[in-house]
């Protein structure tokens, strides 16, 4: 396996999400997790608040897509668009997966600039997903205010403000970041049941997010 994973609570001083209803802790992506923190790094490093959300992507369920990712491409590029026309300055980490759905689905990791209420975006990201599909289908994507499988519930946007100069000392940085980072580890999980062959590319970020560590 070329991403190594391992089974944790934390990662580098930070709590990730921990199962709520059986024993054990989850296994995580080493590399994945070095993105969720590298998401809140870059933008902190370019704007001292920022705000945080998280949705999921999920495609119809009455046919089988041949091609998903160029569904995604599509939307991403309209949401980076309309994030970027709104002076928001978006980065972002996405993962795909598919475990018993007709079609794979993708979690994506959202920061912007400044203090923003997340539902509006969310609503927007909502339309746009339904125009990719051109369908009046509602409630293909998932705003991630409640964890399915611990129960706990989340709220809509974490806004973090922390000067660049706490980043590499866990000990000063915000309760925020910390739980925005809880929040996004999501995106790290191992997943047992993942049908994505292992092979194939299920993690896509936006290029301020690369190589900060």
């Amino acid at each position: 396996m070329r991403n190594k994973t391992f089974e944790t609570d934390e990662y580098e001083g930070l709590f990730v999400i921990v199962p709520r209803y059986e024993q054990g802790l989850y296994q995580y992506y080493e590399n994945y997790l070095l993105m969720c923190r590298n998401l809140l790094d870059r933008s902190l490093m370019v704007h001292e608040t920022i705000t945080v959300y998280r949705i999921d992507l999920r495609f119809p369920e009455t046919a089988v897509y041949a091609h998903p990712k160029h569904y995604y491409e599509i939307f991403i590029s309209l949401y980076r668009k309309y994030l970027r026309e709104h002076g928001l300055d978006p980065q972002y980490l996405t993962r795909m997966e598919q475990k018993s759905s007709l079609n794979p689905h993708f979690h994506l990791a959202i920061a912007v600039k400044g203090m923003v209420e997340a539902f509006d975006l969310k609503e927007t990201a909502n339309t746009l997903w339904m125009n990719v599909f051109e369908t009046p289908l509602d409630g293909l994507v998932d705003y991630c205010r409640y964890n399915r499988e611990t129960g706990e519930q989340y709220p809509e946007e974490y806004v973090i403000t922390c000067p660049y100069y706490f980043l590499n000392n866990t000990t000063m940085l915000p309760q925020e970041y910390k739980d925005a980072f809880r929040l996004i580890s999501y995106l790290a999980k191992y997943q047992p049941d993942d049908r994505i062959p292992s092979n194939e590319r299920k993690i896509f970020l936006s290029l301020g997010c690369r190589k900060l560590k």
